[in-house]
């Protein structure tokens, strides 16, 4: 069997980082299918729609441009996955990567989105070899660009009417931050 293109197996105080897994799916459809986390990010799914986009991304990662490899963000006192990470490679040549992330309501508000995303962020300038990462959201996701802000990325772009998501075109925000910028 082939292996993953790369590894992620993090641990930081309070959480673990590693690749999704099938035992991680209810707790992945908790905050996928959750209107106020879907919002800005994607059209509605149904049920059996979003376990089928998860078993997709549950697959081997080849680590190919626009191909995503999704992490659970796990609690480390426990099993639960309050919400995921994901990355991919926009251009690999150019070792320009892309994550997105996406939080369980329940456990919004106490910095784990933060710590996760901080966390891979390390990993990936550290011991991946990226050069640059971008993070893009929908302007009004106020709690996802005031954390790539906190992270000390840079908005680099405001794309007007950009994409077309639950029946209207909207904005978005792209956001970067180039390895030497990590302090």
């Amino acid at each position: 069997m082939k292996e993953d293109c790369f590894t992620i197996d993090i641990h930081t105080q309070r959480l673990h980082i590693r690749k999704m897994i099938p035992a991680d799916l209810e707790d992945a459809l908790e905050h996928r299918l959750h209107e106020d986390v879907a919002r800005y990010t994607t059209d509605p799914m149904t049920r059996g729609e979003a376990i089928a986009f998860y078993k997709k991304r549950m697959a081997q990662w080849n680590g190919g441009d626009g191909e995503w490899l999704s992490l659970s963000i796990i609690l480390a006192n426990g099993q639960k996955a309050i919400g995921e990470l994901g990355f991919n490679y926009v251009a690999r040549k150019h070792n320009l990567g892309e994550i997105g992330y996406r939080l369980n309501p329940a456990y919004q508000g106490n910095g784990y989105a933060f710590e996760a995303v901080d966390a891979l962020m390390w990993e990936l300038f550290g011991n991946k070899g990226l050069h640059k990462l971008i993070a893009i959201c929908d302007p009004r996701n106020t709690g996802s660009y005031r954390l790539m802000e906190k992270l000390k990325m840079k908005k680099e772009a405001h794309f007007k009417s950009h994409v077309f998501r639950r029946g209207e075109w909207c904005d978005e925000y792209v956001y970067s931050i180039i390895r030497n910028e990590i302090t």
